[in-house]
């Protein structure tokens, strides 16, 4: 995902050089292009990220209950 997020800021940098450009302004169409993989890339690097904290949030919440599963075992016996 690290290729991800670098992706991302090479096309931020690509589109400040378009921008800075005297040309750039009069390629709205490329400077469109961009803004779209930007916003392609941004999209799937967010959703890797949200499913990664919900699998953490599962394994701490999984951890918690065999935790106290394993007490309440341990106090029966």
């Amino acid at each position: 995902m690290i290729e991800e997020l670098e992706f991302i800021e090479h096309l931020g940098n690509i589109k400040k050089l378009m921008m800075a450009s005297p040309y750039g302004r009069a390629n709205k169409t490329v400077l469109k292009y961009v803004d779209i993989l930007i916003d392609i890339h941004q999209k799937r690097f967010d959703e890797y990220e949200k499913n990664m904290l919900e699998e953490h949030t599962s394994n701490e919440v999984n951890n918690k209950i065999r935790e106290v599963y394993n007490e309440s075992n341990d106090k029966v016996i």
